[in-house]
């Protein structure tokens, strides 16, 4: 049976205070995940260069004065 580890990565854009943006990784496994901070650009070739395979995007805003735009990227790869 083939099974698949998980991963996301979000981009989160400026607000009307900030027009900052940051890259953040998450990989997720059973018992734990680990969380990294990243340059976008660097994190996705690094996704493509070990084996992550893109399967999903999403956009959303968060609500209020100081909303940011968000960008999650969902990848899967087959666990080893």
């Amino acid at each position: 049976m083939v099974k698949f580890e998980y991963a996301e990565i979000e981009i989160v854009i400026g607000n009307a205070v900030s027009s900052s943006t940051k890259c953040f990784l998450t990989l997720f496994h059973a018992d734990k995940h680990e969380f990294r901070e990243g340059e976008f650009g660097k994190v996705m070739a690094e996704m493509g260069e070990n084996g992550w395979e893109l399967v999903g995007a999403t956009a959303r805003t968060s609500v209020g004065l100081l909303g940011n735009f968000k960008i999650d990227y969902i990848f899967k790869r087959v666990k080893e």
